[in-house]
């Protein structure tokens, strides 16, 4: 059944009448100014969802930019009962193309972030004055141990002094170095720019002597 339908090309800002028809998979139509086209139905996709009374709008995935606007309701209602995509304003298809590109863009600022804490402090500490390194140091420190408490027991600091006393053994070189204990169950340790160690209540936990972690 062919029906009277108007076609926007994107290109020209006017509206062409067309002659519309659904012949298998393809809406095919024509007119004056518009040479024969057809579109995939599974191409299709809503501007808006279609609602009584009001002419339904559609654009096509190779047309982005064009419209069709169709009134007859009794195509309309055939077409949308059977292409349940088209009863929304979004198809699948679509929120699946967002959700991937978002998916995607979250996971590259996490990457980029991650890389921008863990590789630039130490990049950038050996052309820092020592201020500087100090103040990255704390503000890397700050990022990674959150709200975490800091250990300051007897046997904490007992540890600590072991573990200096093991890094600098053979290594007068070394800087002056500010080594913390933080209550952390990750298994994990962390250096910052500024001679700055931090190690977790987990990894202490984990090792049987000072010297294993050192």
């Amino acid at each position: 059944m062919a029906i009277q339908a108007v076609y926007f090309d994107g290109e020209i800002a006017r509206d062409r009448t067309v002659t519309l028809e659904r012949i298998g998979d393809q809406l095919v139509f024509s007119g004056t100014d518009v040479p024969r086209t057809s579109w995939g139905i599974g191409g299709l996709h809503p501007i808006d969802p279609p609602t009584a009374g009001q002419p339904f709008r559609i654009t096509h995935d190779h047309r982005p930019g064009a419209r069709l606007v169709i009134r007859d309701e009794a195509f309309v209602q055939a077409l949308v009962a059977e292409n349940r995509h088209l009863k929304g304003g979004y198809s699948w298809l679509h929120l699946r193309q967002v959700a991937v590109w978002t998916v995607g863009g979250v996971l590259a600022i996490a990457a980029l972030g991650y890389m921008l804490v863990s590789l630039l402090p130490q990049k950038v500490a050996f052309v820092l004055p020592e201020e500087w390194r100090n103040r990255v140091g704390n503000q890397v420190i700050s990022s990674l141990v959150g709200t975490a408490k800091r250990c300051n027991t007897p046997a904490g600091e007992s540890a600590k002094a072991a573990m200096i006393a093991a890094l600098a053994e053979g290594n007068s070189d070394l800087p002056p170095i500010a080594m913390e204990v933080y209550d952390m169950e990750l298994v994990n340790a962390f250096a910052a720019p500024g001679g700055k160690i931090i190690f977790t209540r987990g990894i202490l936990e984990k090792a049987d002597r000072p010297e294993e972690i050192a």
